[in-house]
């Protein structure tokens, strides 16, 4: 698909990044798997901020469909293989019969709520009675890459 183009991960904590896009068969959409395996159902128009006690979805490519409530709007967590601490992310809780919101495979997906993208998929966990999600803010991508970059919001594939 692409080279990694520019990260803040380990060197600043914030688990946002670019990719140079390299395959010319790819295209750049607002188009999303939602509750479809084949064909794309959803999409986002604006973006948006989390908001406490907000209802959420993402869509995994390990745990499908799932959607959450936030529960935090600023904490951190120390990633367990890296050791890095990824720094003002969102912290979602599932809810209803989501068993699992999170698995390993799931990082990157995009969170949303209605047609507001809201963030980027960077993490998890669970216990035996929650399961929850860490989500990086896509306002936190401006902020660190400068007003150049906007995030593309047309249904017109690029």
């Amino acid at each position: 698909m692409g080279t990694d183009h520019l990260s803040y991960y380990k060197s600043r904590g914030f688990d946002i990044g670019l990719i140079n896009v390299t395959n010319s068969g790819r295209k750049i959409s607002n188009f999303i798997f939602a509750k479809a395996v084949t064909n794309y159902d959803a999409k986002y128009t604006n973006s948006g901020s989390f908001l406490m006690n907000q209802y959420v979805c993402k869509s995994g490519i390990t745990t499908g469909y799932t959607c959450g409530q936030v529960q935090e709007t600023s904490t951190s967590y120390t990633d367990s293989d890296s050791g890095v601490i990824t720094k003002d992310v969102v912290k979602i809780y599932a809810t209803g019969n989501t068993k699992d919101y999170s698995q390993p495979g799931d990082s990157g997906s995009t969170t949303w709520a209605g047609e507001v993208l809201l963030g980027v998929h960077s993490g998890g966990g669970d216990s035996s009675t929650l399961s929850w999600g860490f989500a990086a803010k896509t306002s936190k991508v401006a902020e660190h890459f400068g007003s150049d970059f906007t995030i593309y919001k047309s249904s017109n594939p690029l």
